[in-house]
């Protein structure tokens, strides 16, 4: 274990934390600290046995569903840095393929410039 996995929300099981790592990598993606100790912290507080559940036992979610909690923040994360933008119109000049590939119009404004 890494120091980036020490210390981990919840305490999860090193099997559970190699196959996180492993969906993420299977996609290209490497963890960063802060992101990854986030999607963990979240991952813990969604295990958590509600107050009226008869068993108590933490009940994670799947690997692949952390992986997709990790990939949420990372996208929001960039989304908030003034230094990872798309140029200016580049959502209003999708070529074809990318636009059906994202299921969208050709013009997307969630692309689009904004401060």
């Amino acid at each position: 274990m890494n120091r980036l996995d020490s210390d981990l929300p919840g305490g999860p099981r090193l099997s559970r934390v190699r196959e996180v790592k492993k969906a993420l990598r299977r996609l290209g993606v490497t963890p960063i600290e802060g992101v990854w100790a986030d999607a963990w912290e979240w991952a813990n507080q969604y295990a958590q046995p509600s107050a009226y559940a008869i068993d108590r036992r933490l009940r994670w979610p799947s690997s692949e569903n952390i992986a997709s909690m990790y990939l949420f923040l990372l996208v929001h994360q960039l989304r908030l840095d003034p230094r990872v933008r798309l140029p200016y119109g580049a959502g209003g000049k999708l070529p074809p393929q990318i636009a059906e590939h994202l299921g969208v119009q050709r013009k997307m404004p969630l692309l689009e410039h904004h401060e």
